[in-house]
């Protein structure tokens, strides 16, 4: 009985301080990407239409399953997705065959912050998708964790397995 005592008194402690060293970790007190302008109705018929051949894509048989983005088809979809999330902002930019992109999110708790950072290097690649880095807030994460959570991102919101086959769909 007195261990339940005690796990009602330390579990509301170690979550706070779990809590804390999340936030540390993930928040950060400004944007990585400055204000953009909002989407045009080009950028939003360029990301529905890729939205679209997402969905397509995952539909087809696996012989079948092939998507090719280019930077203005990316740069289109984080457009949109600045309209689905208030105050986001994304930004890509492509030199010397690998794609950045960068993306800042506000928690809104006070005013436009804190706000969860990301960024992304993307390599040219002929053998399926490949990230050269990733990071989250300070967090770096391996690129091998980010294709899976990628993944299972996707899954959630397409349903099934859509987030293995729209990834396997990259040549």
């Amino acid at each position: 009985m007195r261990w339940l005592l005690r796990l009602f008194l330390y579990l509301p402690v170690v979550l706070l301080l779990v809590g804390a060293v999340a936030a540390a970790l993930l928040l950060e007190p400004e944007p990585l990407v400055p204000t953009t302008e909002a989407p045009t109705a080009d950028d939003v018929q360029a990301a529905r239409g890729l939205l679209g051949r997402f969905r397509a894509t995952t539909e087809a048989p696996p012989e079948e399953r092939r998507i090719e983005l280019s930077g203005p088809e990316i740069a289109s979809l984080l457009a949109l997705g600045q309209r689905a999330i208030p105050g986001a902002r994304g930004q890509t930019a492509l030199g010397d065959g690998i794609l950045s992109i960068r993306g800042s999110i506000p928690l809104r708790l006070i005013d436009e912050g804190p706000w969860i950072n990301l960024s992304a290097r993307v390599p040219d690649f002929d053998n399926g998708l490949a990230l050269a880095s990733m990071r989250v807030g300070r967090i770096e994460l391996r690129p091998a964790l980010a294709v899976g959570l990628a993944k299972r991102a996707v899954s959630l919101w397409l349903g099934g397995a859509a987030g293995a086959d729209l990834i396997a769909a990259f040549p």
